[in-house]
């Protein structure tokens, strides 16, 4: 009896693997997918096949067959660029839609996927995964595409999976290729690594039929450069293969336009410093978050700058302005900051920097100033110096004590305004 009983396949539990007994096992398994998994050779020859008994199509044995060799013809071209263009390529994806002719001569629309897995030792062959999607024809891409070609706004359409399906003609112009034929993964390499990490959550979050958002997100796009799109995105209605509908606009232009008014807003025009609203903010967000021995301001005033404009004209003296800044940056940490706030007024903020530190960092800073050197022309500067602690964190108060200290040291004979 016991013979008997490990004779029977499914009664050996302790059996080694081989793999006539892991084609058994993966065949069982096959009658529980919705799916046709193929297994295609480099010569696009279907060499095993999971799934139902008979196919997507019907065929009972597709072993042996040609991947495309029912494949309509008017389709026959797109199918073969996208098989050729992963197969060239080792571990991409590449998705597209096809008519096939059934076993009963009816044309159907397969939803096809294809991975290059010819590297990975345990398949060595291309993975192509069918599905019948003939029922979603009035959602299909050539449904779709016929009635958004004609539309001017760029229009996409995601996957279930978030991969785009489907371009319109707009949208093809802009991205610079056919999802249909290049993958819905190419759109998704470009997008900028953190927003494409956003991108996934915000789809995350459209979770019923209707829902929708917006979002702008950085690509980098082959012969364009980069670029910022701005998507406004709708979860799709259940029973299509698509899971999102979003259009498209190229926003660069307005983004860049944007950008160029904030840096306005917070830099210095000539030296191209922070301004005084740029030294503030970042003056608050150090103290609202101190670190080490403190913060510390250090105020700067340009002496003999009048003379440098009186005698060797305002251009000499915007050039004198221009090589200090670079010079005080010079001589700063990457974590301090100088802005230019008024004409011939500096300031640098410090954060971990102690009474101690801070004044060693001035004396540096006045030395740079010194050394600053257009046609002839030069300046000194006086300074004062404020920290907190022991001052209040008060980034006004702290502005003010640092002024009063520079004319206090100004006051004094002749203590070090270099």
């Amino acid at each position: 009896m016991a013979k008997e009983a490990a004779s029977l396949d499914h009664e050996v539990v302790d059996a080694p693997f081989t793999p006539a007994l892991s084609i058994r096992r993966l065949g069982a398994m096959s009658g529980f997918l919705s799916e046709s998994v193929l297994l295609v050779d480099t010569n696009r020859r279907i060499v095993a096949a999971l799934g139902p008994s008979s196919g997507v199509l019907g065929h009972p044995d597709q072993t042996g067959n040609g991947v495309l060799d029912d494949t309509h013809p008017d389709d026959l071209p797109k199918a073969l660029a996208v098989i050729d263009r992963v197969l060239t390529r080792p571990w991409s994806e590449g998705t597209y839609r096809a008519r096939a002719r059934h076993i009963d001569g009816t044309w159907r629309i397969l939803e096809t996927w294809v991975s290059n897995r010819t590297e990975d030792p345990e398949l060595a062959a291309l993975v192509v995964r069918a599905r019948d999607a003939t029922f979603d024809e009035a959602t299909s891409p050539e449904v779709f595409g016929s009635l958004t070609d004609v539309v001017p706004i760029p229009v996409v359409a995601a996957d279930r999976k978030g991969l785009l399906m489907y371009g319109n003609a707009a949208a093809r112009e802009l991205m610079g290729f056919d999802p249909a034929v290049e993958g819905g993964s190419a759109w998704a390499k470009a997008i900028d690594e953190p927003d494409r990490l956003a991108m996934v959550e915000m789809l995350g979050r459209l979770k019923n039929p209707g829902d929708e958002t917006s979002m702008l997100f950085a690509v980098t796009l082959e012969g364009r450069g980069r670029r910022w799109i701005r998507a406004r995105v709708r979860r799709a209605e259940p029973g299509g293969p698509a899971g999102w509908v979003a259009t498209l606009v190229d926003d660069t232009d307005q983004v860049l336009v944007e950008d160029e008014l904030r840096r306005r807003a917070t830099r210095d025009a000539l030296t191209g410093l922070p301004n005084r609203q740029a030294m503030f903010e970042h003056l608050n967000g150090a103290l609202s978050a101190p670190t080490g021995a403190g913060v510390a301001v250090i105020f700067f005033d340009l002496d003999g700058f009048k003379h440098v404009n009186d005698i060797h004209g305002h251009a000499t003296g915007d050039r004198l302005l221009v090589a200090v800044a670079e010079g005080l940056t010079a001589e700063l940490r990457g974590s301090d900051l100088v802005a230019r706030v008024g004409g011939d007024e500096f300031v640098a903020v410090c954060p971990d920097c102690g009474p101690k530190t801070a004044q060693s960092t001035a004396l540096r800073l006045a030395g740079a100033v010194a050394a600053a050197t257009v046609d002839h022309a030069q300046v000194r500067a006086s300074f004062g110096v404020a920290t907190s602690p022991p001052a209040p964190n008060d980034a006004t108060l702290l502005m003010e004590l640092a002024d009063r200290d520079m004319y206090q040291r100004r006051a004094r004979p002749p203590e070090p305004t270099l």
